[in-house]
């Protein structure tokens, strides 16, 4: 509960950093294309051996909020899988 407690008094008064768009930066110097692509230079961890694949998502937490009613939803989704 002390989580719980914790992350609702940050939430409130989290703002948001505007976007920018950019032509080059940082993250421009790692790009992969087509038969390059090695999609287990991520940290996708395979936690166990009937494990259905490395998630990225595995450990996160997502935020998400109905643009029509504002209900909030939170949950743990597993994004992937890949060999």
């Amino acid at each position: 509960m002390e989580l719980v407690k914790t992350w609702r008094n940050r939430v409130k008064s989290v703002s948001l950093v505007p976007t920018q768009r950019v032509d080059n930066g940082p993250v421009t110097k790692n790009i992969q294309d087509g038969p390059a692509v090695d999609l287990l230079q991520f940290p996708a961890p395979l936690w166990h051996q009937e494990d259905g694949g490395r998630y990225l998502g595995t450990g996160s937490l997502t935020i998400t909020r109905d643009p029509e009613t504002g209900w909030v939803n939170v949950g743990t989704y597993r994004a992937g899988p890949w060999a």
